[in-house]
């Protein structure tokens, strides 16, 4: 099975979250990717493809008011992005220990995710 952010949408969509169990993830990616020139070139460093709603993951991270539903799917496109950028990108390895808060925090919002799924 191939991965999309549509059939990643209507999966999280049947779902019913705790805002609890994902607020850590949000804050960190939240401060992370929003604020200053650096967050910002941060953002842009996740390399994101036209089909990959970059302007609806910016608009998450820019409203804390967003919905829990919303903030899964948007943790959940930037920990694909990660990923992509990880193993398809293109990287300089001597920078790799530089990745190190963002990995433990997608391996941490995707255990609470798969929570919802066992």
């Amino acid at each position: 099975m191939r991965f999309t952010i549509n059939t990643a949408e209507a999966s999280l969509a049947q779902r019913q979250f705790q805002q609890a169990d994902f607020q850590v993830s949000y804050n960190y990616f939240r401060n992370r990717y929003v604020g200053d020139a650096e967050a910002l070139e941060r953002f842009d460093h996740l390399n994101f493809r036209p089909n990959d709603r970059k302007a609806f993951v910016s608009q998450i991270l820019h409203d804390p008011n967003s919905s829990v539903a919303d903030i899964v799917l948007a943790i959940t496109i930037i920990v694909y992005r990660l990923r992509n950028n990880m193993f398809h990108g293109e990287k300089d390895m001597r920078f790799i220990d530089g990745q190190v808060g963002n990995f433990e925090q997608a391996n941490a919002f995707l255990k609470a995710l798969l929570n919802y799924y066992l």
